[in-house]
């Protein structure tokens, strides 16, 4: 393949990632257009990326929460990650401790209360959050 034809494919492929976001960005306008001038769409257009965020800063049910959540859910990673590099058993105890927090999880039905339309990786990311306090919830149990 010769310096045109690959030059070539990296402008396409360019070209389409900028119109995938440009459409990923207006289409929700697009939809509800209906009664829409053309300053309306683009004053939603500018408050798009801003909702977005705002969505995104209380994931969780509110800004707070979510601040928790995320991170505890970093710091306790961070650092297990660190020590993990040094001695591969803190690796496989860490990875033990989450399993059997899940398994508590699971076996005590707790309820993670979160709200419903969350994406999977967020779903994944409180489950881990509830996962590392898997001993509170035993000791909670038997009193």
């Amino acid at each position: 393949m010769d310096k045109d034809t690959l030059g070539g494919l990296l402008l396409f492929a360019a070209c389409m990632f900028a119109a995938y976001k440009l459409v990923k960005l207006l289409w929700p306008i697009f939809e509800q257009r209906k009664n829409l001038t053309p300053i309306q769409m683009v004053e939603r257009a500018m408050s798009a990326p801003g909702e977005e965020m705002e969505r995104q800063a209380t994931v969780f049910g509110s800004w707070r929460r979510t601040i928790v959540v995320n991170v505890v859910n970093f710091v306790l990673l961070l650092g297990w990650c660190a020590f993990a590099a040094g001695s591969p058993i803190v690796l496989w105890f860490g990875l033990g401790y989450q399993c059997i927090g899940h398994l508590v999880i699971y076996a005590m039905h707790i309820k993670i209360t979160a709200p419903l339309n969350l994406k999977l990786r967020d779903r994944i990311w409180i489950r881990v959050f509830y996962a590392w306090f898997w001993p509170g919830y035993l000791a909670y149990r038997r009193k």
